[in-house]
């Protein structure tokens, strides 16, 4: 895991990352980075992690939080809520939520990896995008803006920026932040989380 506050580039790799095991033995979690001012529910503003989930159980609840996911790996599961409601997650479907929301995860046919985006919701909005075609995106990072993409597998990814260019392999993630022009070409056989947060302005 790596935090970040105002370092315009940062390039996070697997080594750095440590695999943690959840208190129920339900799954682990993967912290890939967090950033923005301490809260009074947290010691971070927005966090981006990957969880691996085994077993059927209740998300924990973030109060404050508002949440992001999206399957990329796995048969994908249902999300059920007491009044009976239930919402089906799929591989690659975006699904954004309350973290005071009551849930309970039930798995379709064995475990799944959940890629999850978590901002204080007075502070930031959030956006998660999965790519896993080739294609190329631009995107521009503004003075209160950042840009994460993490390339989940598959080859090389290049991204451009100030007339630079630097290389993306699988398990690998970069963090842009302040006033960039980023160009990204990800080939036909990758796929990528592209995650940019913006800071509101209260």
């Amino acid at each position: 895991m790596k935090t970040f506050e105002t370092n315009p580039y940062k390039k996070i790799h697997s080594k750095d990352l440590i695999m943690m095991p959840w208190k129920n033995g339900g799954g682990m979690t993967t912290e890939i980075a967090r950033g923005g001012k301490r809260t009074k529910n947290s010691d971070w503003g927005w966090r981006v992690s990957i969880a691996v989930i085994e077993t059927n159980g209740p998300f924990s609840i973030f109060r404050g939080i508002e949440r992001t996911m999206s399957i990329i790996e796995g048969n994908g599961m249902d999300l059920d809520s007491p009044d009976g409601g239930s919402f089906t997650l799929s591989l690659f479907k975006i699904f954004k939520f309350d973290g005071e929301t009551v849930l309970k995860g039930r798995l379709r046919h064995g475990s799944v990896k959940n890629f999850n985006v978590m901002v204080d919701r007075n502070l930031f909005d959030a956006y998660l995008e999965i790519i896993n075609t080739r294609t190329q995106v631009t995107s521009s990072v503004g003075p209160n803006s950042i840009v994460l993409i993490h390339q989940v597998k598959g080859a090389i990814t290049k991204i451009k920026h100030d007339q630079n260019f630097t290389s993306l392999a699988a398990q690998e993630t970069i963090v842009f932040e302040n006033n960039k022009l980023i160009e990204v070409q990800s080939p036909s056989n990758s796929l990528l989380a592209i995650v940019r947060i913006n800071k509101k302005h209260n």
